[in-house]
């Protein structure tokens, strides 16, 4: 299940340990999150107080397991390492 005030998981995508990470989006609120390989036990990588995410979309994650996410309403990938700290944002919105 996704937080409180997400209504769909937008993007989904593993890293290298066979973690997950998931964009949820919709109603009132805006997340991302890591999952165990067995979807259990997630932990916030970001979460809607950070206003670093308005409408994740897309989750990619490249060979060093640097999270990319496409934000649908700021216009922008913003790229995030394995513990949610953000990299660089990439878009309309630098």
């Amino acid at each position: 299940t996704g937080p409180a005030g997400s209504t769909t998981a937008q993007g989904c995508s593993e890293l290298s340990d066979g973690r997950i990470v998931v964009s949820w989006a919709g109603g009132t609120a805006d997340y991302l999150y890591l999952y165990s390989s067995t979807l259990t036990a997630p932990t916030i990588l970001v979460n809607n107080n950070q206003s670093l995410l308005s409408n994740p979309f897309g989750v990619g994650v490249n060979e060093e397991d640097e999270i990319f996410v496409a934000d649908g309403t700021r216009n922008v990938i913003v790229k995030f390492d394995s513990s949610g700290n953000v990299i660089k944002e990439f878009g309309n919105s630098i």
